[in-house]
């Protein structure tokens, strides 16, 4: 079986310095069922994600809302009930 994690995870991973304050921009791209037209998607980040963004020292996050375009929050007041189910491991 393979292991699937939130994007979110996946790129605080990669992050060296934790201390250093940082950004983070999420988008969910997809296409229709022909392939023929793109769009963007709600990708508010997800209770484990915003967690691990307050870990990692990420102060914002701008992510995709749809038809509504962008929005910019501050990670230390956001919320979001939706828990994934996939496996969402910090590495610091």
């Amino acid at each position: 079986s393979v292991e699937t994690r939130c994007a979110e995870c996946d790129a605080l991973w990669r992050i060296e310095d934790v201390g250093c304050p940082k950004a983070v921009v999420v988008c969910r791209y997809r296409k229709n069922r022909n392939n023929t037209r793109a769009s963007t998607g709600e990708s508010k980040p997800c209770q484990q994600c915003i967690l691990a963004m307050q870990l990692y020292n990420v102060q914002r996050v701008c992510y995709s809302a749809g038809k509504n375009g962008y929005t910019w929050e501050d990670v230390e007041g956001m919320h979001n009930a939706y828990r994934t189910k996939n496996k969402c491991i910090v590495v610091l």
